[in-house]
């Protein structure tokens, strides 16, 4: 689940330290999505008047390539100075989760690229993953293709420049052959020189929103946090299954699926639940995005159905922050039981989850989370109800609950906005293997015994679609398969 911005001023009015300021904010906002590190493709022109693709990657978080001391015009390192330094006028920058291919190495980091005889320099980015990946790569290297890194971009981008040289077909009609061929999750972003191209995978499993700046100056991101951010307009959602082509003057051309569309959407549940920015408005699906509510308020709807299946006798109602907060909150004014702010996190420690390794995960747990223990000095305060939207591992949870009772809460009442995940993720979300996942060989009975809690509650599937139906969703529109095994593809 990586996070991806695009930037393009068809006017040429902005560019260097313009485009990157832009940039540098619009990816931020987004860094929840991608702590590995990233990358920025950009088009530079040069003094001849010619445009060439330049590619630049880095590790780390996006705030490591800001320098407070540095020079005034240019107060970037690395990558974003170079950027700074060019004179672009249309940008690409990328943000990673590793799923496939180690972290630790940048060529596995898109944007990804290779150079063609006809269009120089072609890269893509994009936010998704190809389940069989190997099995696919295996296809094409038996036919001559050649492959430098495990990661699901340079398989899209090597597939369909192939079979442009192939059959000799425009751009636009090999990548709905690669759609129609190899199925997965993905929206994403491919660029030359020349043109644009944004495509969405026929089941929609990833957002793509499209903006605009002052009315020309467009904006595609992952997430619409991102638009909000650079004060773009809200433009459209790219549709499923669709390719738009976009000329550097700004001309963008749409082209729908070609063949017959899934009967159903499969946007991922897992991202209006966890993955998303609570400010981000996600899954447009043609409504009026003034319809559409922030992922934020689906939180909350979510804690306020958790209070009615699962009450609780406690004396106050906490959160994990900052994914609990308002679960928590909604829980609590569904319940009546007040909401007191017990965990300090650390913002300098990254999200755990989607750290690449369990020992480190364990170990950042008690960096990450400092506790107001002086909450549990009044002997009617040792009762807490602790509210967090997931349990995947159970590695945090473990953590957090050794903390608590340390502290001296007496009754530890667990309660979980999500149901049980109990089947892996193949589309993009880093839990591959059952063995991964405790709701997958424990029940909720031994899971509150193995975590060491007082009760356990983890919201039914039936109150997830029942929250959907009342913001105006299908449940049937989304990919459940974390929780309930049936698996869009």
């Amino acid at each position: 689940m990586c996070r991806f911005l695009y930037i393009h001023d068809p006017n040429k009015r902005i560019a260097g330290i313009d485009i990157t300021e832009r940039m540098f904010c619009g990816l931020s906002v987004q860094q929840h999505g991608g702590q590995d590190g990233g990358g920025i493709a950009y088009v530079d022109d040069d003094d001849d008047g010619g445009s060439f693709v330049k590619v630049s990657k880095f590790f780390g978080l996006v705030g490591s390539q800001y320098d407070p001391n540095g020079d005034k015009g240019n107060p970037y390192r690395d990558t974003f100075a170079k950027l700074a330094r060019s004179r672009a006028f249309k940008a690409l920058g990328f943000l990673r989760y590793s799923t496939a291919g180690a972290a630790n190495n940048l060529i596995h980091y898109p944007p990804q690229y290779i150079d063609e005889l006809s269009v120089g320099r072609v890269v893509l980015a994009m936010n998704g993953d190809v389940p069989n990946l190997d099995k696919h790569r295996s296809e094409l290297t038996s036919q001559g293709v050649e492959f430098y890194s495990q990661n699901d971009s340079e398989f899209m981008l090597r597939s369909h420049c192939h079979t442009m040289r192939c059959q000799g077909c425009t751009r636009v009609a090999a990548l709905q052959k690669y759609m129609q061929a190899i199925p997965g999750a993905y929206s994403g972003v491919v660029m030359t020189k020349d043109k644009t191209y944004f495509v969405r995978d026929p089941w929609g499993f990833r957002p793509f929103v499209v903006g605009l700046i002052d009315g020309s100056i467009i904006v595609a991101a992952s997430e619409s946090c991102a638009l909000d951010m650079l004060g773009a307009k809200f433009l459209f959602e790219v549709k499923r299954g669709e390719i738009i082509e976009v000329d550097d003057d700004g001309t963008m051309t749409h082209y729908d699926f070609p063949g017959p569309l899934p009967l159903h959407s499969a946007h991922c549940i897992f991202c209006l639940d966890y993955f998303a920015s609570p400010v981000s408005k996600v899954f447009i699906d043609g409504r009026d995005i003034a319809d559409v509510r922030q992922k934020g308020s689906y939180s909350f709807a979510l804690g306020r159905q958790l209070a009615g299946e699962h009450p609780v006798s406690a004396d106050f109602v906490a959160s994990l922050p900052y994914s609990g907060d308002l679960a928590a909150i909604g829980y609590s004014e569904q319940s009546g039981l007040s909401f007191k702010a017990i965990f300090i996190r650390n913002i300098y420690v990254p999200r755990t989850f989607i750290m690449s390794q369990q020992q480190i995960r364990e170990m950042f747990v008690r960096l990450k989370f400092a506790l107001m223990s002086d909450v549990f000095r009044k002997p009617s305060h040792r009762r807490v109800c602790l509210v967090d939207d997931s349990i995947v591992r159970a590695t945090t949870m473990q953590g957090i609950v050794e903390i608590l009772r340390e502290a001296g809460a007496e009754e530890i009442h667990l309660r979980i906005s999500f149901p049980p995940i109990t089947d892996p993720c193949f589309m993009g979300i880093a839990m591959p293997t059952k063995q991964e996942l405790i709701a997958s060989s424990m029940s909720v009975p031994e899971i509150q015994r193995h975590l060491k809690v007082d009760s356990l509650g983890y919201l039914s599937p039936e109150g997830v679609a029942t929250v959907l139906k009342r913001r105006g969703d299908n449940i049937e529109d989304y990919c459940t398969a974390c929780y309930s095994g049936k698996y869009p593809i």
